[in-house]
């Protein structure tokens, strides 16, 4: 095993020493927001706190010193880290050396994963964690006798920091309480009430704090206060229902702004995060929540424009995109080669995020022949959770925001082809059903 390690960590290292070097480290739209809070974070000072990013990446940032290479270089290292948690939740699963080898190596060298580790965004250091917290899922499922509370502290720990670095993932913390709930038969009530309880105590208090914070500081209960402009990305399309309901004369300026920008946005894919929102007297806190009653009407009025949107926000979750700009490269030589194998990359994960999808409709008849819950089903309902609440809350480049679940995704869907588990339902399971149906038929 120590062979096969050394493999994927060397090429993993060889790919982002190729890349980054010629890439980066690069400051987004995003990143000055972080930087703000970081500064916060660093100085005590609030006096300019709106909640519009959460803490999770800014006690990041100051962990590496603030330095847009140390931020590189340690999302990088946390990358490879990545690339070794894969091969190793593979090899444990699978017990198929080449089958995980092969993943980890192309996780290591997939261009969307590479490049995000040169971005001052949120994404690669969440990838990290939800890889961990997948580890510590798979952990927790498979030593239950040896440690009741240990692996359930550690993933309500990973859990609570993930919420607060991208509070869509709050999503997970229900799943997982309700999988350590039903996960054994055979467990005793009381060590499910205390894996429960030490997961869901680990996961809330950090998460009850920030909100707690956001209270005092704000006199408003919540993680961020970019929901209201975010779920604007849905309702901006047909907020002219809210007409009636406005009483500060934006929505005219709303339907202006949208009209004026409604070509440019088709152009880059139906991107509606990109199409201008009026300015609000007052703080973003303010303004948020202007947007968030007026979106709240226009879907009250408009259910079924809304669902349809989230529909398409959802398809566009599963959607793979190269988050990368070319003027940020410096080898022109590198750039022609990176967009020529990119296209052999996508097909792979979008062939991967299908068999994801059929894997998830297979666990459903799973859960009723088998009657099991264990690690694999916790998994993919925590992923189709996150996607369901990041489509119900946000339009945008959602294929950006899938980035923290692809490998996960990759790892469940290469489980689902390549083990025919007895006790649920795999994509494996399936073609060896119909090999040995057609078999008797044949002998018949």
């Amino acid at each position: 095993m120590k062979t096969q390690i050394l493999i994927v960590v060397g090429f993993a290292i060889a790919v982002r020493l190729l890349i980054l070097f010629n890439y980066g480290p690069v400051a987004a739209n995003d990143t000055p927001g972080y930087e703000r809070m970081a500064i916060m974070l660093r100085t005590g000072d609030y006096s300019e706190y709106d909640a519009w990013r959460t803490p999770g990446y800014p006690l990041f940032l100051n962990a590496v010193g603030n330095s847009p290479h140390n931020v590189m270089l340690a999302q990088a290292f946390l990358g490879v880290a990545t690339i070794v948690i894969i091969y190793l939740l593979a090899y444990a699963t699978m017990g198929l050396k080449l089958a995980a080898v092969s993943y980890a190596i192309f996780v290591g060298s997939a261009f969307n994963i590479v490049f995000i580790d040169s971005y001052l965004l949120t994404e690669s250091f969440s990838t990290f964690l939800f890889t961990s917290l997948v580890a510590m899922i798979i952990l927790s499922d498979k030593r239950c006798k040896q440690a009741t509370w240990m692996w359930p502290l550690g993933a309500g720990l990973i859990s609570a920091y993930l919420t607060i670095t991208r509070p869509q993932y709050i999503a997970v913390l229900p799943v997982v309480v309700l999988w350590l709930i039903f996960q054994r038969r055979d467990a005793s009530v009381s060590e499910r009430v205390v894996r429960m309880s030490t997961y869901a105590m680990a996961a809330a208090i950090p998460v009850l704090c920030l909100v707690i914070f956001n209270y005092m500081l704000l006199g408003k209960p919540l993680l961020s206060t970019t929901i209201g402009h975010n779920i604007t990305q849905h309702t901006l399309p047909f907020i002219e229902s809210a007409s009636k309901a406005d009483s500060l004369g934006v929505i005219p300026e709303m339907i202006k702004l949208r009209d004026a920008h409604w070509d440019y946005a088709q152009k880059l894919g139906d991107n509606r995060a990109f199409i201008p929102r009026p300015h609000i007297e007052g703080t973003r806190r303010d303004s948020s929540d202007y947007y968030l009653q007026l979106s709240m009407k226009a879907i009250k009025n408009n259910p079924v424009m809304y669902l349809h949107s989230a529909y398409n926000a959802w398809l566009r979750f599963w959607r793979v995109s190269l988050l990368y700009d070319s003027t940020y490269v410096r080898s022109l030589l590198l750039d022609s080669i990176v967009s020529h194998i990119w296209i052999v990359q996508k097909l792979f994960w979008l062939l991967l995020n299908v068999l994801f999808i059929i894997s998830a409709l297979l666990m459903t008849f799973s859960l009723i022949r088998c009657r099991t819950i264990g690690w694999y089903e916790c998994v993919i309902v925590m992923i189709l959770a996150v996607s369901v609440l990041q489509a119900l809350v946000e339009y945008g480049d959602n294929s950006r925001y899938a980035i923290p679940v692809q490998p996960a995704v990759g790892f469940i869907a290469l489980y689902s082809i390549c083990v025919a588990d007895k006790s649920r339902t795999t994509i494996a399971c399936t073609l060896q059903w119909f090999r040995s149906r057609g078999t008797t038929e044949s002998e018949a």
